[in-house]
Formats: C-alpha cells, structure tokens, sequence
C-alpha cells in the first residue's frame, strides 16, 4: 500500500508531494496529470521488475520525453522518486522460504539520471537508491488510517530509522556505491555494487529472504497495476494448462480465476454471482466449467428468462462488473490497483453501486483492525463529477478515503513557461463545496472555483 508519493523531473511533476489514502480518488479536467500519476506508479513498478531500458520502453512516449520539459529548450537531466509504504509483516519467496518483516513502515527512494556513457552515448543510470523504516514517531499516516493504539500493522515502534539498501561514498573509495544488507537473522552481510554505471535498481536484486524488507519491498512494488480492462481478453476461454492464477490486468483468465475460486471456496463464487444478479437484475446467475474437449474454461451467464449465453456475448459493462466483482471477492488478490475512468461502460444508474463495490475493493482497517488479510488499495481517476459526488458522500470517507483535485498550473523558470501538475488534497466539505487544507489562501481560492465549476457540470 502506497501511504506518501514524492516526484520530481518526471513529465508533469515538479516537487510534487501527496499522501496517500487506502482508496483515492483522483478528479479533474482532460490534461490535469491524473494519468502521469498512475505513469509514475507503473514505471517505479516496472522497474522493480527489470532494468532501466526496458521499464522506460514500456512507458507512453520515449524515455527522453519522460523527463520533465522546461519551456522549448530545457529538459530536466533527472527524475527522483521517493514512496513510502505499508508493507504486509509476512513475505514468503519462490522458494517457499518465509519471513517476518520487523518493519513494516518502509520508505523507498530512487534517483534516476540521463548522461553519456564511456561512449559519449547518452543512457539512463541509477544514481542514488534507499530503503529505510520510517519511525513512528514521524508516522502520521499510520495513526490517521490505521490507529495509534493498532499495534498490528506496526508491531516495532523504533524511533530511528534503519537502512536496508543505502548509497555512500566507502572509506577510502573513489565512486558511490550503493550497498544492500541482509536480515540480520541471515548473519548480516551485505552486497555492495559501483554505482557509476548502474542500469537496474538494486531492489531489484533481493529476490529471497535472505533481504527480507528489500525483498518484501520489491515485492509489493511488483504488485501495483494499471487495471485496463479488455472486453475481448475478459470474454474469452482459459486454456486450462496456460491459465492465470490471477486476472491479469487487461482481463485474461477471468473464467479460470472464476473457475479457481469455485472449486477452493465455492461460498465465495457464490457470493459473487449473489452480488451480480443483484446489480444486473435480468441475470439468473453466472457459471465455469471446464470444457474437456476442448480443454479449456468456460464462462456462462444464465438469464431470468432460461436462456443461457457464453462470456463471447456478454456485454462490456457485465464483464467489467464481473472483473471488479472477482477482484473484490478473490482471497489471493493483493496490492495497488490503479483504474482511470472506472465509469465507463456502466449504465448511469448503477453509480451508487460502482462507488461501494470500488470502495470494498481496497482495504479499511476500521471494519477489522487486525484481521490477517491482504493489504489492498485503490486508485481510481474521473471524469465524471457524478462518481466523484457519490463518492464523497459515503459514510466516514475521510476515514479510508481521499479526494484529490488535479489541475495545470503556469510557472515560469529561467525565462521559460512551463506547465505542471497540481494535484492536491480536497477536505473540508460546505454544501457541495471543498477546498484544499495547508494551502496558500489565494491558490486555495482559485482551486476551489475551479472545482466549484468541476462539481456543477454534474446538473447537466
């Protein structure tokens, strides 16, 4: 679970400082910056996966455009990410080996810069990485969210930090070096690598237990998703040797998710149908079966009027609702869920009904403070000022919930006019109004119009 994001020299982003909610709700016009955000999250997600070049390549535009661009001339020659997380306190590796983390207050920094190499060629470059616990006595995430007396989530209450992956000049050394340590259970030793010419994060290279809280850490990392729900990838057949443990984010192996949960907890599957009829009244109920012929999983709807129908012929909003109700329901889904404009293919009425299903997605330690479930959280970007009224008016939202407003902001540096993204927390209501707290009273005037104008589209 992300709990603070810090960017800077990344597209839009300037210094840019948010916290973050279990289940966050990102409004504003077309061009705000709302999906440079969840860009942000992908490519610090990539690349806990792989090296620099390739989390880069799967980005949208080149690497160079990625960097934040100063007027006509200038481009930034870094980009610094800083996150800080609620991790879950146990961890188990590909090889079955398991773990309990002392820290689960983790804040994770990266330093990526572009220069030439030996060559003259100009490449991308590690050039500072961290991870460090965060104290608890600077933690006021936690205790807003989760509670000061909620000693489950935060079982150490150490008041100094401790580093696991830090970057230092050695003694004696000529280049910086980042070194990595391992638990101390684990006799701990550490990893050390030059950092001059790094090309993949050192995160990247605790893949046991032997790290546990790098580990831990990359492994939640590896965990945050763009949810883009495919229609045609969501309608079709599993192949029962190729099948996903887990949907994928466009929605492949939805039916042998589906048939998964059925045969482990057929309560569950049950559920799910139970709460599909109940937003889609015309359905009698939803089936998987496994086609021995041909080998594969099938989904089938049942009608309230007898008839039966394959996933191919479903439509897009029953395949997103069913999507959203899998994830919902699934015990071995976990992690960041990033989803821009979740009302899109929903018929109107059904709003309500989509806000408390995005809501029950993510995880609020209120309703179950210290039950042993996944760490869940919920990202969702709109358009829409219907979804976001909705939204706002649940029960004790601001207990596991956030708004914030995004919006281009003009600034002018080194002679050059440059646009970034503010994007920034809404709190106090009045009416139908909102303004942002620990603001600067003439921003904190223009924002609310600018959102006052937002919500009233809503009348037409």
């Amino acid at each position: 679970m992300i709990t603070k994001l810090e960017i800077s020299g990344f597209k839009s982003f300037s210094n840019f400082s948010v916290d973050l909610a279990p289940f966050v709700v990102v409004a504003g016009l077309n061009g705000a910056g709302k999906s440079n955000l969840f860009d942000a999250i992908s490519l610090l997600s990539d690349l806990a996966k792989m090296n620099i070049q390739e989390a880069f390549g799967k980005q949208r535009g080149t690497a160079l455009e990625l960097f934040t661009q100063y007027g006509q001339s200038q481009t930034a020659t870094e980009m610094a990410f800083a996150v800080e997380m609620l991790l879950d306190k146990t961890i188990r590796d590909s090889w079955g080996e398991k773990a309990e983390l002392q820290y689960t207050r983790l804040r994770y920094e990266l330093i990526i810069e572009r220069r030439p190499d030996r060559s003259g060629i100009q490449r991308l470059f590690i050039k500072y990485e961290s991870l460090r616990s965060i104290p608890a006595s600077t933690d006021q995430w936690y205790n807003t969210y989760v509670g000061s007396d909620n000693r489950h989530w935060r079982p150490v209450q150490a008041d100094n930090p401790e580093f696991f992956i830090n970057t230092g000049r050695l003694t004696g050394g000529n280049h910086e070096t980042i070194i990595i340590l391992q638990q101390r259970t684990a006799g701990g030793s550490s990893f050390r690598h030059n950092i001059e010419h790094l090309e993949s994060t050192m995160l990247n290279r605790a893949n046991d237990t032997q790290y546990s809280h790098a580990f831990a850490t990359r492994e939640a990392m590896r965990n945050w998703g763009l949810l883009q729900l495919d229609p045609t990838e969501l309608s079709k057949p599993s192949a029962s040797l190729q099948s996903l443990s887990q949907m994928a984010p466009d929605g492949a192996g939805l039916a042998s998710t589906l048939y998964r949960i059925k045969q482990e907890t057929p309560l569950i599957f049950n559920d799910i149908s139970v709460e599909l009829i109940s937003l889609i009244p015309d359905i009698k109920g939803i089936d998987v079966r496994l086609d021995p012929y041909e080998n594969r999983y099938v989904l089938s709807l049942e009608m309230d009027d007898g008839r039966t129908f394959s996933s191919k012929v479903f439509s897009e909003g029953t395949l997103r609702t069913l999507a959203l109700l899998t994830l919902k329901h699934d015990e071995k889904h976990h992690g960041v869920l990033c989803f821009e404009e979740p009302e899109n293919g929903v018929n109107p009425r059904l709003i309500v009904q989509l806000s408390a299903l995005l809501r029950d997605m993510s995880t609020i330690f209120q309703q179950d403070p210290k039950a042993e479930f996944p760490l869940r959280q919920v990202l969702i970007n709109t358009h829409s000022p219907v979804l976001v009224g909705e939204i706002k008016q649940m029960e004790h939202f601001d207990q596991w919930g956030m708004l914030l407003f995004a919006r281009q902001v003009t600034q002018v540096k080194k002679g050059h006019k440059w646009k970034h993204s503010l994007i920034t927390p809404v709190s106090s209501a009045e009416g139908n109004l909102f303004w942002e707290k620990n603001m600067e009273q003439g921003l904190r005037s223009v924002n609310r119009e600018e959102l006052r104008h937002y919500l009233e589209t809503a009348k037409f």
